[in-house]
């Protein structure tokens, strides 16, 4: 409830927010609530013009002095000093008028207290007072006893949570039913009381209506500006957001832009690459080709000496034969024996040339198929190469 609406004054406010944290931290109360504060608003300002005013003090009234004997502007250091340095006689005509004055102030603020204009400037009162809790109308019984004489409030406070606590349901149920009781009637009183207007008039006798309409114009001053502020914020956040989003859409276009030249570029340079493998497997192929025609054709060369030499020697045999026959025939031994050796030597050197020439050809192939592998060997890693390439320049 706001203390400005109870009506309570600017010097009890800390006392009852005190009280309140303690009740607070005993778990008697809820969390505080953000609600605006009567001791801001009301302490330094207000104030009822029927209250006597203080009067000032000796050394006060020196200063005041002492700034009307000096034209140039005076340091409080300075009154303060000269204050200190002063004689009693010459401090005794301030400390007596004070002391007069005081006395005066004193007999109109029990005057002030007595006629009851202070209680009234402090709390309206036609205004219902709003009973207490269950447990603070059993504290205000408990708490004036003698084990708590010299014992702190907040201590007090929690001792007496832990006896109340332990106290019977049906004990509770008295204070309970009680305060259900007093706070209906209150609540009647309440109504009533707004109902009247007499709260209005109240806060328009004491002024705090005018100060409570300042207040209200600061807060709503204060709430405009926080939502001018905010939608000052919202509007940069979405001049923010349309600007990332613009910049966004700019870069994406780039960025495609750029993949599709990548692209291009990637399939040129595949297009390149393919167009050299190809042309180095055609001309592997070519040099294959002329490798194995000239391989060929050597191959033919010796084979068509193979077969001149074996005519040779088959035609040599023959003759040897003939000469055998012949020989044989005329019946000359010796003739026959030289025969028959001439054609065992012609015979065996027809085999050992056709062991040669089957060993020569057998080398030759074994070059030609080694040669022809070590073509492909160099084509297939020449591709492999050019396949590396063009992964790279994809990736690039």
């Amino acid at each position: 409830r706001s203390m400005a609406q109870e009506g309570f004054s600017p010097a009890l406010c800390p006392c009852l927010s005190q009280l309140g944290a303690m009740l607070r931290a005993a778990r008697f109360l809820p969390p505080s609530r953000p609600c605006f504060s009567v001791h801001s608003v009301f302490a330094s300002v207000l104030r009822d013009p029927k209250r006597p005013a203080r009067p000032l003090s000796a050394y006060l009234r020196f200063a005041k002095d002492f700034r009307k004997e000096r034209s140039e502007k005076v340091q409080v250091r300075d009154i303060g000093a000269a204050w200190r340095n002063l004689s009693q006689e010459a401090a005794q005509p301030y400390v007596k008028a004070f002391q007069a004055e005081q006395q005066r102030y004193q007999k109109e603020m029990e005057t002030y207290r007595s006629s009851g204009e202070a209680d009234a400037f402090k709390r309206d009162p036609a205004r219902p007072k709003r009973p207490l809790a269950p447990f603070m109308s059993w504290c205000m019984l408990h708490r004036k006893s003698p084990e708590y004489a010299n014992t702190k409030m907040t201590d007090v406070t929690k001792d007496l949570k832990k006896k109340w606590d332990a106290l019977p349901a049906a004990e509770k149920d008295q204070y309970k039913s009680k305060f259900d009781k007093e706070i209906a009637e209150y609540r009647k009183a309440m109504e009533a009381y707004k109902a009247s207007g007499k709260h209005e008039a109240w806060l328009k006798a004491t002024g705090r209506d005018v100060i409570l309409a300042q207040q209200k114009h600061k807060e709503q001053a204060k709430l405009e500006k926080a939502k001018a502020a905010a939608e000052a914020a919202k509007a940069k956040k979405r001049v923010a957001r349309e600007r990332a989003a613009r910049l966004a859409a700019q870069q994406k276009e780039k960025m495609k832009a750029k993949k599709l030249a990548a692209k291009a570029r990637a399939a040129k340079a595949e297009a390149t690459v393919k167009e050299r493998v190809a042309k180095a497997g055609a001309a592997a192929q070519e040099r294959l080709k002329t490798l194995k025609s000239k391989h060929e054709s050597m191959l033919a060369r010796q084979i068509t000496t193979y077969k001149q030499r074996k005519e040779r020697l088959a035609a040599a045999a023959t003759a040897a034969q003939t000469r055998l026959r012949a020989a044989q025939q005329a019946k000359k031994s010796p003739a026959i024996e030289k025969a028959r050796a001439a054609k065992a030597t012609a015979q065996a050197k027809l085999k050992e040339e056709q062991a040669k020439q089957q060993e020569k050809l057998r080398q030759m192939k074994k070059e030609a198929a080694q040669k022809q592998s070590e073509i492909r060997e160099a084509a297939r890693a020449r591709q492999q190469e050019l396949k590396r390439k063009l992964k790279q320049a994809v990736q690039v």
